[in-house]
């Protein structure tokens, strides 16, 4: 490999991509066993997509209920 092929690291370029992840300042509801149960009915006995759970649950983000399900509530 030559020199020339080697192009300089941007440090700055990480903090930018990176900044969203630790965000002291959010505050983050604890979940409650009823919406356990909403989006557990609503996503495995009723067959509804993620915006309509969403829909019902619109105080949680789309990404939280999806995260909630797959590592909580999935079997």
């Amino acid at each position: 490999m030559s020199a020339d092929a080697i192009t300089p690291h941007n440090v700055g370029a990480h903090s930018k991509v990176h900044s969203a992840v630790v965000q002291p300042q959010i505050k983050r509801a604890l979940w409650i066993s009823e919406e356990d149960a909403t989006i557990l009915k609503m996503r495995e006995e009723d067959s509804y997509s993620w915006e309509e759970i969403y829909a019902a649950l619109s105080y949680r983000t789309l990404g939280a209920i999806q995260v909630r399900f797959s590592s909580k509530l999935k079997k």
